[in-house]
């Protein structure tokens, strides 16, 4: 009989902060990815910069700059005036 067994609830249930670092991790996926789509070569320390980041508003304002941006430099250039 279908559903007479115990019910499976995802892991994430009654941990957001788990919830919250896959979907930064999603992100920062998406965003490598878009960079290496467009050609755009970035460092180790650029990839671990993105994947470590753990401001969702960051990450969403990195992945827009990386649709037009030309270099990973540009992709960076406001955080690092304003550290």
């Amino acid at each position: 009989m279908v559903g007479s067994g115990p019910e499976v609830q995802p892991r994430h249930v009654g941990k957001p902060h788990v919830l919250a670092r896959g979907i930064r991790r999603g992100i920062a996926m998406c965003l490598i990815s878009v960079l290496k789509e467009r050609g755009i070569f970035f460092s180790s320390e650029a990839h671990r910069r993105i994947y470590s980041c753990p401001d969702l508003d960051i990450l969403g304002v990195w992945f827009d700059r990386a649709l037009k941006v030309s270099s990973v430099d540009a992709l960076f250039e406001e955080e690092e005036g304003t550290a």
